[in-house]
């Protein structure tokens, strides 16, 4: 937990804390990640029963306690650390770049966070796949963190702007990277230097086949489709 005086996961010794993320996620969120790629591809092929099933062994409730416990908070802990005033980002509008610019810049971070190198899965996907297995099965979206399955707090694409808006920063192609909601609210509205992190533009993005699932959004949508017709003609509501 990380409601004492120190994070159990970030540690007491800052100067063993990462450069590169808030906080990196612990190993076992990989295995999350490859559960959750099983999940979409059984239910874009339109077996929604295996997609299910599959579903029952991806750890929602433990995915969301580890972001609403340690990923979310890691900055207070930085910002205690570095003697820094409390600061947010809360009353600044901004109308982020359109979503084909948005989807330019995941393309060109490999639907990877630029910090913690977390694959992140654009919002898209996860709604799909809520209407192709039901929002009862699993749920992309509601009011708090509650309402949404833990994969989607952990996994769900964001943007941060490096140099945060709160300090003048761009609303740019440059000043915004791909990342995950934990590495986006454990920065914070601060800037890397207050937090001991490396500017994560100097490090090339992670190279690989990792598509953010983006390849199963068509799947997805006729297994939706088929979802609705078959409720439609059995007169489901």
């Amino acid at each position: 937990m990380c409601r004492g005086p120190e994070c159990t996961e970030l540690g007491a010794d800052s100067s063993r804390w990462s450069r590169q993320a808030p906080l990196p996620p612990p190993d076992w969120f990989r295995r999350e990640i490859e559960t959750l790629h099983r999940v979409v591809h059984a239910a874009s092929r339109g077996d929604v029963s295996q997609s299910a099933q599959l579903l029952t062994k991806l750890r929602g409730e433990a995915l969301a306690e580890w972001y609403v416990e340690h990923g979310q908070r890691s900055g207070f802990f930085r910002v205690r650390n570095a003697t820094l005033a409390p600061r947010t980002a809360r009353g600044i509008r901004v109308r982020m770049p359109a979503s084909p610019r948005l989807r330019a810049i995941l393309e060109r971070d490999r639907f990877r966070c630029r910090y913690c190198a977390l694959p992140v899965v654009p919002i898209a996907v996860f709604r799909w796949l809520s209407r192709a297995l039901g929002p009862d099965v699993f749920r992309a979206e509601g009011s708090g963190n509650a309402a949404k399955h833990g994969a989607v707090i952990a996994f769900r694409a964001n943007f941060d702007h490096v140099v945060p808006l709160a300090l003048g920063g761009p609303n740019d192609e440059q000043n915004l990277v791909a990342c995950c909601w934990s590495c986006n609210y454990g920065k914070r509205a601060f800037t890397l230097t207050e937090l001991g992190l490396d500017d994560p533009r100097d490090r090339p993005p992670l190279a690989d086949a990792w598509d953010g699932l983006v390849g199963c959004i068509d799947g997805l949508r006729a297994t939706a489709q088929a979802r609705r017709g078959a409720r439609a003609s059995t007169g489901a509501t």
